[in-house]
């Protein structure tokens, strides 16, 4: 049976992912503390901040994702060396494991939020154009990717750009639980003009397909993801307002021309994958817990 090892395992896309593969396959579930509700799951516990945290880790894997990232993401300069201790010290960590463990396949989630706002869709082509207070995160995510593309001579290595991931049980400082507070709440949702930036947001179970698809490719790739609707924040928020039976509020401020993150997904098309969750099903599956956000 194939051993696959989650790294990042308790979150959003990490228990997704775990529900996907566990009935095929052995899973192991990396993650700080131990989880009650994964039930029959290996799990390994491990801080990615320790050094020796690959200590912990199996002797033998054939497939790797790793979804993990630092929590402290949004912090900087405070949260920069934990940034780096997650995003980068560990990565390597793990990528030299991987070589010893005999994978065949390494799968991590990088982030849409490298191509920065524009007006058209971006491509994997497109230049990194990094800014904004997550400027150190991104640059984090982009080193990453180096890190990894240099150990494809050893094994399968596929980078995944995620644009706007949503699902239930998310973060609730993550977009789509924040709008959703927002309009339960009856605050304004701030629009930059009179719609708003645009993106194609991503279920969840979309993300998980894409993970399923990478894990069987062979050679080193680069794949944006995202969902099959390009949508404007206040369409979003009506879709999300009318899931919750409440009308959302706008508060208009300068409308900014170059202001979209859209991600372009014609070369994961291309290998056979295609989003299947409209906004409008999605939003009825993450409002159902509106109470609790």
């Amino acid at each position: 049976m194939a051993r696959t090892v989650i790294v990042g395992a308790s979150g959003l896309v990490g228990r997704a992912l775990i529900a996907a593969l566990a009935p095929t396959e052995e899973v192991v579930a990396v993650v700080r503390t131990h989880h009650a509700d994964m039930a029959g799951v290996n799990q390994v516990i491990a801080d990615l901040v320790d050094p020796s945290f690959a200590d912990a880790l199996p002797k033998r894997a054939d497939a790797v994702v790793h979804l993990a990232q630092s929590d402290r993401y949004a912090s900087f300069p405070d949260g920069a060396d934990h940034v780096v201790a997650v995003n980068l010290y560990a990565l390597a960590k793990l990528l030299s494991w991987c070589r010893n463990a005999g994978v065949r396949t390494f799968v991590h989630a990088s982030t849409g939020g490298l191509y920065g706002r524009g007006a058209t869709a971006f491509t994997e082509a497109d230049q990194v154009q990094v800014g904004g207070p997550l400027s150190f995160y991104f640059r984090t995510k982009q080193c990453a990717e180096y890190l990894a593309h240099e150990y494809a001579c050893y094994f399968n290595v596929v980078a995944l750009r995620p644009f706007f991931i949503y699902g239930r049980r998310q973060r609730a400082n993550m977009l789509m639980p924040r709008l959703i507070a927002s309009i339960w709440d009856g605050r304004p949702v701030r629009l930059a003009g009179p719609h708003g930036m645009r993106l194609n947001p991503l279920h969840v179970f979309d993300m998980v397909t894409a993970v399923q698809l990478a894990l069987g490719l062979r050679g080193n790739h680069l794949f944006n993801v995202a969902g099959p609707e390009i949508l404007s924040i206040r369409s979003i928020a009506e879709t999300l307002g009318r899931a919750l039976c409440r009308r959302p509020v706008f508060e208009l401020e300068p409308e900014d021309p170059a202001g979209d993150v859209i991600g372009d997904i014609s070369n994961l098309r291309q290998r056979g994958w295609s989003p299947r969750i409209l906004f409008e099903q999605g939003a009825q599956d993450i409002c159902r817990q509106a109470e609790t956000w």
